[in-house]
């Protein structure tokens, strides 16, 4: 999927950001809560809890295909945040559907819970 709906606008809020640290960020911390333990009935360094399609391998490589995305999702917000929520959701959604596609490619379809993942970005 082409996404072209991000521009860059460079703000006090993140000019002093490097582009790849907030990814590093997003990463470490998914990689953090993936790998707490114990997490009974949950994924985590010791088992794969009641989930028999997903291990900690794929919340690895779902962190991976997703980490290069939260610039993206940072300069939308940034970008819009002056913007009605309706009307931000409808440039977010390609960006999400986008981004979705990467990981679900990237842990062979398996059903990493995104709700969670995605979470860190209202944070």
């Amino acid at each position: 999927m082409n996404v072209s709906v991000v521009t860059e606008r460079r703000t006090p809020a993140y000019s002093s950001l490097a582009a790849g640290e907030l990814n590093g960020l997003v990463a470490r911390a998914l990689l953090t809560e993936a790998r707490l333990t114990p997490k009974p009935g949950l994924v985590d360094i010791r088992n794969s809890g009641a989930h028999r399609d997903m291990d900690l391998a794929a919340f690895e490589r779902s962190t991976t295909a997703i980490a290069p995305w939260m610039e993206k999702f940072f300069i939308m917000g940034n970008n819009t945040a002056a913007l009605a929520a309706e009307n931000v959701l409808v440039m977010l959604r390609p960006l999400g559907m986008a981004c979705e596609n990467d990981m679900l490619q990237a842990t062979q379809w398996c059903g990493i819970p995104i709700a969670g993942r995605f979470s860190l970005l209202a944070c």
